[in-house]
């Protein structure tokens, strides 16, 4: 419901008459919320008519206002996406040395777009 509110108020999508459904891969329980922004931008896709490509990964929480606010081992989840043959990421605003390091590192082999608000992500919808 807040991930609703939030894209009803700060991306001026009109929801509030739909019906939400987000599905997950193996009906795992999504309790990180690194992934406030991935679902977020999906739902906003879905709305649009849009998408991202498949080998693009969202990581970051989402804040009231819109704003893409940092996640715990951000170094660690950027090497593991490069790892795993991710080619665009699209993250929160590096602020820790190992998180820079990383990033730099992995944008050798992938795009990384940082967002510091909702409307930076919604950009990337293709």
């Amino acid at each position: 419901a807040m991930i609703i509110a939030v894209l009803e108020k700060r991306a001026g999508l009109r929801l509030v008459d739909q019906d939400v459904f987000v599905n997950v891969v193996g009906g795992m329980r999504v309790n990180d919320p690194a992934a406030d922004a991935a679902i977020a931008l999906a739902i906003a896709g879905a709305r649009m008519k849009r998408g991202l490509s498949s080998r693009t990964l969202v990581m970051g929480e989402l804040g009231l206002l819109g704003e893409f606010r940092q996640i715990g081992s951000l170094g660690q989840r950027i090497s593991e996406a490069g790892r795993l043959g991710y080619s665009r990421l699209l993250v929160p605003i590096h602020r820790s040395e190992t998180d820079k390091a990383a990033a730099a590192s992995a944008g050798r082999q992938m795009q990384i777009t940082t967002c510091r608000t909702l409307d930076d992500a919604l950009a990337a919808l293709e």
